[in-house]
């Protein structure tokens, strides 16, 4: 058999290619480079928003003209230029948005005050997340997940507020009951409802997206945009929410951390975690192996 020469690296962030710290270390960005240079190219696929990505592919300082990712778990992809324009932007392009309707958002508000819980309302317009915390328990659960991704929510008085501006990408749930209250949130709702997962790396939030959307079907339709076959893609990850991806890609690759959803989703299993350069190991193996 000829072996399919790899030409995306798609890259989970939380658990997968930054540290415990939520850094890059040097050794990760060196190899990325490395990579970039051949002409591979390099894709964020996060539950994290937009601006959460520039920020990682910036530090990358990869040679590639255009930063393709993947965030809100598969529910948006977009494509930055690597480049700032004259006046400091970044000019993007919206590749799509599957967001999760109205009256659904309402149904995972509704569940979240059942459940004592408190929702964010991920916005894609804007890249944030609005919330309506009603007890100090809930602000702890706020702060805990704005210190997760550097990034604190909006906080209103009302959720109608957030919908009035534009529908979710996703909505998230927070609960320090998470693994029982995902289990409700499953005999509650249908998969032709939502697709719901347990949040990643710190299961302390549940996901509620699009029953349609994944990072796997977000990873599908950004490669069909870039011309690439997702059998020439190697994709990392760690968590219950990159099971499809790993699925979907010709090669998929778990961290030694990951959960065992991803682990059994996977082609490979590392013997190295996050924190020990896993995903820099594993492409270097790659490499040495003419994959690229």
């Amino acid at each position: 058999a000829v072996m399919t020469k790899i030409k995306v690296v798609a890259l989970d962030l939380d658990g997968t290619v930054l540290s415990t710290k939520h850094e890059l270390s040097e050794k990760t960005k060196s190899v990325l480079r490395r990579l970039s240079d051949k002409g591979v190219t390099i894709v964020i696929a996060t539950g994290r928003s937009p601006p959460c990505l520039t920020k990682y592919f910036t530090s990358m300082e990869l040679s590639q003209t255009s930063w393709p990712g993947v965030s809100y778990n598969g529910a948006c992809g977009i494509v930055w230029s690597a480049q700032l324009s004259s006046d400091g932007s970044r000019s993007q392009e919206n590749v799509f948005l599957d967001s999760v309707p109205a009256e659904r958002a309402l149904q995972i508000i509704s569940f979240a005050e059942e459940t004592g819980s408190v929702a964010q309302y991920y916005n894609p317009v804007l890249g944030e997340a609005f919330a309506v915390p009603t007890t100090d328990e809930h602000r702890v659960l706020l702060k805990r997940y704005a210190e997760l991704v550097s990034r604190p929510q909006i906080l209103v008085k009302h959720y109608d507020e957030a919908i009035a501006l534009s529908p979710a990408a996703k909505v998230l749930i927070l609960s320090d009951q998470a693994h029982a209250v995902v289990e409700i949130a499953k005999k509650k709702f249908t998969p032709e409802e939502f697709n719901i997962f347990i949040g990643s790396p710190d299961p302390y939030f549940i996901e509620f997206l699009r029953p349609d959307v994944s990072k796997g079907s977000g990873l599908v339709k950004l490669c069909a945009h870039l011309n690439v076959d997702i059998q020439q893609v190697v994709a990392f990850g760690d968590g219950n929410n990159d099971q499809e991806m790993l699925t979907f890609a010709g090669i998929g690759v778990a961290m030694k951390n990951a959960t065992p959803t991803a682990k059994a989703a996977a082609n490979v299993v590392l013997e190295w975690t996050n924190d020990e350069d896993g995903v820099a190991r594993y492409l270097e193996y790659m490499e040495s192996e003419g994959y690229f």
